[in-house]
C-alpha cells in the first residue's frame, strides 16, 4: 500500500460503524484500496504498508478441503449437516468450546482456580484433539510465522500449566489433557 498502517489504526475508533458515508468517503480517499480496480490474486501473497509492515498474508489452498469449515448453504454453518463428518456416539454437532484451563463463568476472582473444560470429561474430546493434531500444528506454524509474539505468549501459557498443574482445581485432569493439547492457544471453539 502507499499508506502507513499505524496512521490508519490511529484514525479509527470504536465509533466507526461504517454507516457514516461522509466519514467513509474521507477514509477511503486518505487510505485508498490496495488495488483499484479490484484485483484477484491466485498465488500466495503478502500485503505490506509503505514501511514494510505486514497487513495480511494470502495463502490460497493452504488448508485441504477436509480441514475447512465454511457456509455451504443458507443454513447456519454451526448446524449444517453437510459440514460435519459422522460424529462418534455421544458427541453433538455444533460449536464446542474447550480449554485445558480457564475460569468457570462467575468464578473469575483471585480466590478462584481455573478448571479444565467439562468437555474433556468425555474421551471423545481427547480423541477429536488427537485427530486434529496435524491441522493444529499447521495453524500453530502459521501463527509462529505471522505473529511470533502471540505464538510465544500462547506457548508460554501452556508451558506454565505443564510446569505447575496446581494452577487449576483439577490438576490430575489437566496433566492428561495437556498430553494431547498441541495448540499455542489457551482455548478453542
Amino acid at each position: 500500500t502507499s499508506w502507513d498502517v499505524n496512521r490508519y489504526r490511529e484514525t479509527l475508533s470504536s465509533h466507526n460503524t461504517g454507516m457514516n458515508e461522509e466519514w467513509e468517503t474521507n477514509l477511503k480517499r486518505r487510505y485508498p484500496p490496495i488495488y483499484a480496480p479490484t484485483s484477484f490474486e491466485c498465488e500466495p501473497a503478502v500485503v505490506l504498508d509503505r514501511h514494510g509492515n505486514i497487513l495480511t498474508w494470502y495463502l490460497p489452498g493452504i488448508l485441504k478441503p477436509e480441514r475447512q469449515v465454511g457456509s455451504a448453504s443458507e443454513k447456519s454453518w454451526r448446524s449444517n449437516l453437510e459440514l460435519y463428518c459422522d460424529l462418534p456416539e455421544g458427541m453433538k454437532m455444533g460449536t464446542m468450546s474447550m480449554s485445558p484451563a480457564w475460569f468457570e463463568q462467575g468464578h473469575e476472582t483471585l480466590d478462584d482456580k481455573m478448571k479444565v473444560s467439562s468437555a474433556f470429561r468425555s474421551s471423545k474430546a481427547i480423541s477429536w484433539l488427537n485427530k486434529s493434531r496435524s491441522t493444529f500444528a499447521l495453524i500453530g506454524g502459521i501463527l509462529a510465522v505471522t505473529q511470533p509474539d502471540v505464538f510465544d505468549m500462547g506457548m508460554a501459557a501452556v508451558e506454565k500449566l505443564f510446569r505447575d498443574p496446581t494452577l487449576v482445581g483439577n490438576p490430575e485432569h489437566l496433566v492428561d489433557v495437556l498430553e494431547h493439547w498441541n495448540l499455542p492457544f489457551s482455548a478453542l471453539s
